[in-house]
């Protein structure tokens, strides 16, 4: 069967594969069935789904030859012409208005010539086809030369470069037809000063063509940037950026769009003054933040335009900005910080803001073209991790191009901020016997001066720093005359006006280029290699890229051609890299989860503390992204999340899940959203409201179409993957390649569209799934659906009832984030469930689990009020039941007695008073875990009062805590023993058996707190409890560290630590750091000691716990001193001991009191031995009233420690006597505590002297010293 060429309209079978006459590939022409609107292949004849008739398909949109091209193509992908006029219509009127324009003027097209700093050109590769001296590139037969038209028509250069300005307000959409949107926009106000004092000395007709003229200049440097004109108001302009198709540098498009702006102006302005003697000024305001665009309007007139609060934002600033000067935000300045030079404004405070805005004053642009794309965090560079095996891949080739002495190509795929320009750097430090390395970029449309690329490269081979090279330094480089004279005529600045001569410049351009690279290959010395760094290579023309491809095959020379891409490449040139020997491609995919977390704390390097938790966040939210990581650490340093404090930086845990996603990363996932075909991008937006995790029949019943192809296509494009099981029985299951895209897609659905799309989805999850066996996180997503469907009845019970199974499953994470998304429903004042209290009580009981303290009190806070009001309506309850049984009533009155006497129902007496009990448990147990033991002790005597029977062994075990932390040792270890002689659950068993391992550790009962460890951990392994597990591993080092064995106390510190920082139980690993330096305190290894003491420090920060800070404190103190630093030594003791008392600690009061004696026994002379003594004396007093007998035993040989230390220091005899008296005393204590280490320890230390004191006699002297106080 025979067919005709769309190119050129030869008939040819069938089965070619390309045209005989001119050579067109026959597969990438495609046609669009009338029927199902596929994209089937010219040469097809039957349409491939639908089963249409070829005679059915019609053309596609290239006037040309027909070929489909997409949206964003600027050349066609099959003949290579233009597509800057979408219809012949429209080309012939554009052709004409600027031959009118042209004669007007009284230009010759052909004779005049522009000096004009105009945008790069970017010719097809048609440029090399069809002339009388073929280039030497070696292509394919040659396809038809540009039409004649486009010569004789007069065309300015800049309106053939790839991607000009012009093509894009000539390919943008209309506003009529296009929809409302949400999206990250750069919006712009710019005021023009002078206006009124103009309108007072000019004629209103020449006003209006002053005014014209002006907002002619400012406009065009508005759309060279790519930048779109929303109105004019008056004398001011108002435009934004990034709608209706976003760039990841919107924001930096719009500042350079101003600095123009106000160059545009100043000269427009000298040449009014010398016409007028007036001149103009203007101001620029500008603004990035989230927009809808859309029409607005009655209903005859609507018009297309952006409102939001970032519209609002930045027309303030626009009036707040100095005359010549352009003012942007806070979040413009965060994008633009790397390119540009600003100057920090006061804080500007505008009507309708509750706080000042930051604001910056740009300076200068200090970028050179070169310097796109900077990304990295100021003052952070760490190793590349993940990449060994790409590396090794990348060293190989560059080996075989070496021994081979032939040129090699090899193009490096991927998204946006993946690791490509960081794995060629760390390529080019490892290639050895290298002659040159030269680097270049391929710009964005509307960046740089012409033919950049050229220039970048044309400068690195010639070794030009700075400068331009001249006709003659060419041609002795080895550069023809035609291609030396069009080199140096590009370096000039000329540019040409008619299409023929932009053809014949850019030919001679690239050709000049060409005998440059293979010029200075053949003076290569054999063993040495030349490398050619081309990044950004989709922005290149096709004639680059014919360019590169003829280097890499032509070369006789080592020549290695490293081509940085995105993925958009494949689209414009699908086989660039495929089947050719001498080209080689490495397509990098996200980092792995492991290598995500090492990046995270490499970078996180300078933190003390960083919880396991906050790296997983982190590694999930960055999807493998190395630029993502640092974005996101990024706004960690800018939020104060992460506070520098010279070396050392602190984080604050409970302020990390409210940051919203960095603006950065918003733009680069916007644009990459934006360059997707309509259907592709609707049906990815679609898919996100079902949210990460989507299933194609549901996608289809939104859509209302098969989208099977269109998530084919996606997931080949990387921004899906499919995977092989499912959740929902039956479905083809998808996954979005991050959340964080998936979170801006779904940001792009209007709201109040977003309601019946979650509707439609919950009511396909309720008939798809098998709730009895559906898995939790499904639940929780089928609760979010509901949610925003405004189902809230339905809402509250799933998202309860997922917040259960995880609670049961030991993910307390997941339930806690589940629950506050319940209480969130009821805050809007609308909601109010009957099970509302029980679900409060419970979150608290989580949040203390994960150490959200804060969250759990204001939880707890809430039921309490709640079952306070109820309690008065029960109260009045209570009256009436007591005058019509005669039970009684006051203090003696028992619910349990009235509901059985008259049969009541549970729920109206007893449950109440349940809940209430679990309440001020709930807030007694934050009491303690903060060191407020004042509300603990109220709240469990309250607790008690109306407890019911298995609710008291929770009370007692509570109480035993509360009076051990108070030093009440033995009423602590009764209240232990009530629970263990209980009929308690195991896990309050388990709290009580670590509580009297505590008390026995502290009264030297060690036996007694051995065998309570022991019984404890045989409960957790029967209960499976990780985390209780973990907490009497703790106690386990505890007792190991008493019995002197240090290597196990410290392994099993940090093993504890290691787990509870897994587990996030940051208040177990706060006691493990604290523990641990305590032990290297005692072992004297104070370098050692300090970093978990400053840990631990951090850690009471971060939870905002009050108890034992005395401790950390003080330990931190003894480091200080032993590394001299006496000042701030006594200032933590002063510290530790005003925390102790107002925690009412009254152990860690002695330790604290203890410490500052030993500080003051630093001084010489008797004032400062009374000092100490008068500390000591109230250290001892305090453990002799505590009981607590190994404390005693420490102190006295700590302080005998320092009185020998102070005496041989001071050679004073009383006091070494002193010492070794206290040393004998503490060796007894040790003795009789069995504690064989420590005993031996004190022995040793009194046998400074054969002198012995009589420990009675010491006693009395403490106690005469007592008294005289």
């Amino acid at each position: 069967m025979d067919v005709q060429c769309p190119v050129c309209e030869q008939v040819i079978l069938l089965r070619d594969r390309y045209c005989d006459q001119c050579g067109a590939n026959q597969a990438h022409v495609r046609r669009v069935c009338r029927r199902c609107g596929y994209q089937g292949r010219a040469r097809a004849r039957f349409c491939a789904m639908c089963g249409e008739s070829v005679q059915n398909f019609f053309a596609g949109d290239c006037v040309r030859c027909s070929a489909i091209c997409d949206e964003s193509d600027r050349f066609c992908r099959v003949c290579g012409s233009s597509r800057m006029f979408s219809n012949s219509n429209q080309q012939d009127e554009s052709l004409t208005r600027i031959s009118h324009e042209l004669d007007a003027k009284g230009a010759n097209p052909r004779e005049s010539s522009a000096s004009a700093d105009l945008v790069s050109p970017q010719p097809d590769a048609a440029m090399f086809r069809g002339t009388e001296n073929p280039s030497p590139l070696n292509l394919p037969t040659p396809r038809p030369s540009l039409p004649q038209t486009r010569g004789k028509s007069g065309l300015k250069f800049a309106d053939l470069r790839q991607g000009s300005p012009k093509d894009a307000r000539d390919n943008r959409s209309s506003p009529d037809t296009q929809e409302e949107q949400r999206k990250l926009a750069t919006v712009l106000f710019a005021d023009v000063s002078g206006f009124t004092a103009m309108s007072e000395l000019l004629d209103p007709e020449q006003v209006r063509d002053i005014m014209d003229r002006c907002f002619e200049a400012l406009t065009t440097e508005i759309e060279n940037q790519g930048g779109t004109i929303d109105k004019y108001i008056g004398d001011c302009v108002m435009a934004y950026f990034g709608i209706p198709k976003a760039h990841e540098d919107d924001p930096q498009r719009a500042v350079r769009a101003g600095i123009r702006m106000l160059d545009a102006l100043a000269t427009f302005s000298d040449e009014l003054e010398r016409s007028t003697g007036l001149r103009l000024g203007m101001r620029v305001g500008i603004n990035t933040g989230k927009v809808l665009a859309g029409r607005v309007g009655g209903h005859d007139h609507k018009d297309f335009t952006v409102y939001g609060d970032a519209v609002n934002v930045a027309s303030r600033l626009e009036h707040a900005a100095p005359v010549g000067s352009v003012l942007i935000s806070e979040d413009t300045y965060k994008a633009v910080r790397a390119w540009f030079v600003v100057k920090p404004q006061a804080p500007l405070s505008v009507k309708g803001k509750s706080e000042p805005l930051r604001t910056f004053c740009v300076l200068s642009e200090i970028a050179e073209p070169g310097s796109l794309g900077m990304r990295g965090i100021e003052g952070l560079r760490v190793d590349m991790v993940g990449r060994d095996a790409e590396l090794s891949a990348l060293l190989v080739w560059a080996d075989e191009m070496r021994r081979n002495n032939r040129g090699r190509i090899v193009t490096i795929l991927g998204p946006a901020g993946i690791g490509k320009s960081r794995l060629v750097e760390e390529l080019s430090a490892r290639l050895t016997d290298i002659r040159l390395i030269v680097k270049a970029r391929c710009l964005p449309p509307g960046f740089g001066k012409p033919f950049h690329v050229v220039r970048e490269l044309s400068a690195g081979l010639l070794g030009l720093a700075s400068g331009q090279p001249s006709e003659e330094n060419l041609t002795k480089a080895g550069v023809s005359h035609d291609g030396a004279a069009a080199l140096a005529r590009l370096w000039q600045g000329a540019v040409p006006v008619s299409a023929d001569e932009t053809e014949l410049l850019a030919r001679r351009t690239y050709r000049g280029l060409q005998e440059l690279v293979l010029s200075s290959l053949s003076k290569q010395t054999a063993g040495l290699s030349t490398v050619l760094i081309l990044e950004d290579v989709h922005w290149a023309d096709p004639a680059m890229l014919d360019l590169v491809d003829f280097l890499g095959a032509s070369a006789n020379a080592a020549l290695l051609i490293l081509c940085i891409s995105r993925q958009e490449l494949l689209d414009v040139r699908p086989a660039f890299s495929e089947g050719k020997d001498h080209h080689r491609r490495l397509d990098l995919q996200p980092l792995s989860d492991v290598s995500t977390a090492a990046l995270v704390r490499a970078l996180l390097a300078n933190v003390d503390v960083v919880p396991e938790a906050v790296v997983n966040q982190i590694t999930s939210r960055a999807a493998g992204n190395p630029f993502f990581v640092e974005e996101w650490i990024r706004v960690l340093l800018d939020s104060g999340v992460i506070k520098p404090s010279g070396k050392r930086w602190t984080l604050s845990v409970a302020a990390l899940s409210r940051l919203e996603l960095p603006g950065s990363i918003q733009a680069v996932l916007q644009a990459r959203l934006d360059s997707l075909p309509d259907q592709e991008r609707d049906t990815i937006v679609t898919a996100a409201v079902i949210g990460r995790v989507f299933w194609q029949e549901a996608v289809d019943m939104l859509v209302g179409i098969q989208t099977e192809p269109l998530l084919s296509r996606l997931r080949g494009r990387g921004l899906l993957f499919g995977r092989d099981g499912t959740t929902v029985r039956g479905q083809h299951e998808f996954v979005f390649a991050s959340a964080m895209l998936q979170a801006v897609a779904y940001d792009r659905v209007l709201l109040r569209t977003k309601r019946e799309l979650h509707k439609h989805i919950a009511q396909w999850l309720k008939d798809h799934v098998d709730w009895s066996n559906a898995d939790t996180t499904l639940l929780g997503t089928y609760a979010g659906h509901l949610a925003v469907a405004e189902l809230y009845d339905d809402a509250w019970t799933a998202w309860c009832g997922a917040a259960e199974r995880s609670r049961v499953q030991g993910d307390d994470g997941q339930a806690y984030a589940y629950l506050n998304n319940a209480i969130e429903l009821t805050s809007k004042g609308k909601f109010i469930p009957p099970d509302y209290v029980d679900v409060l009580i419970r979150y608290g009981d989580v949040c203390d689990r994960l150490a959200r303290y804060a969250d759990g009190r204001t939880a707890l806070q809430k039921a309490l009020q709640q079952l306070t009001q109820s309690n008065r309506r029960l109260r009045g309850l209570r009256g009436l039941l007591v005058r019509q049984t005669g039970l009684g009533g006051g203090k003696g009155f028992c619910p349990n007695s009235v509901t059985q006497s008259i049969k009541l129902p549970y729920e109206v007496l007893r449950r109440p008073f349940r809940r209430l009990a679990q309440t001020r448990l709930g807030l007694g147990n934050i009491g303690v875990r903060t060191g407020d033991l004042v509300v603990a002790a109220d709240m469990v005597t309250a607790a008690q009062r109306v407890a019911e029977a298995d609710q008291l062994p929770e009370c007692w075990e509570l109480a035993a805590r509360v009076a051990f932390y108070r030093g009440q040792y033995d009423l602590a270890e009764s209240h232990c023993r009530r629970v263990l002689t209980a009929s308690a659950t195991p896990r309050q068993r388990i709290a009580a058996l670590r509580t009297l391992s505590m008390v026995g550790l502290r009264l030297g009962k060690l036996d007694m707190a051995e065998d309570a460890i022991e019984q404890g951990q045989q409960l957790c392994r029967e209960v499976g409890d990780e985390l209780l597990a973990c907490r009497m591993k703790l106690m386990r080092a505890n007792l190991d560290n008493l019995y002197g064995n240090s290597t196990a106390a410290i392994d099993g510190y940090l093993d504890a630590c290691q787990v509870a920082e897994k587990l996030s139980d940051f208040h177990t690993a706060r006691m493990c750091h604290n523990n641990l330096g305590e032990l290297y305190v005692e072992q004297s290894r104070w370098s050692d000691a300090q970093k978990p003491l400053e840990k631990s420090a951090l850690l009471c920060t971060m939870l905002g716990v009050t108890n034992q800070v005395s401790d950390t404190l003080r330990l931190l103190g003894e480091v200080m001193l032993r590394l001299g630093d006496l000042g701030q030594a006594e200032e933590l003791g002063l510290r530790a001991l005003q925390s102790a008392r107002q925690t009412g600690e009254r152990n860690f009061e002695a330790e604290a009191a203890r410490f500052l004696a030993q500080i003051y026994l630093q001084d010489s002379g008797s004032v400062a031995l009374e000092r100490a003594d008068r500390q000591f004396v109230v250290a001892v007093s305090i453990l002799q009233e505590i009981r607590s007998e190994v404390l005693l035993a420490k102190s006295w040989l700590r302080f005998a420690e320092s009185l020998i230390e102070s005496g041989k220091r001071f050679d004073d005899a009383a006091r070494v006597q002193m010492g070794i008296t206290v040393a004998q005393n503490a060796a007894d204590a040790f003795a009789k505590l069995g504690m064989v280490a420590d005993r031996d320890k004190a022995w040793e230390l009194s046998r400074f002297s054969n002198a012995t004191v009589s420990s009675n006699t010491f006693n009395t002297d403490f106690t005469e010293t007592q008294s005289c106080e």
